[in-house]
């Protein structure tokens, strides 16, 4: 499955809250996640919507969490968890 075009906050949002991110702010178009022991991810957020490029940034870093491998030749791929596919 290669990545969408675009990806609706709630979608990163399940994912960031699966892998222990919570949601601690929200100024203007900002989502601001936080995990103990991580940096901040701070996710731009227009029309409800994320770009690929940060639904992309945020598979890496759970990526490198799990410490997986996501990607393969250019695709990334993104597991959801829950209702979402």
């Amino acid at each position: 499955m290669s990545l969408p075009t675009e990806m609706r906050i709630e979608e990163i949002t399940a994912i960031l809250l699966h892998f222990g991110y919570r949601l601690v702010n929200i100024k203007g178009s900002y989502y601001h996640y936080e995990k103990p022991d991580r940096p901040f991810i701070i996710i731009p957020v227009h029309q409800k919507k994320v770009s690929k490029y940060y639904a992309g940034a945020i598979a890496q870093i759970i990526s490198k969490e799990l410490n997986l491998k996501l990607y393969e030749k250019k695709t990334i791929r993104i597991v959801f968890f829950g209702g979402h596919q």
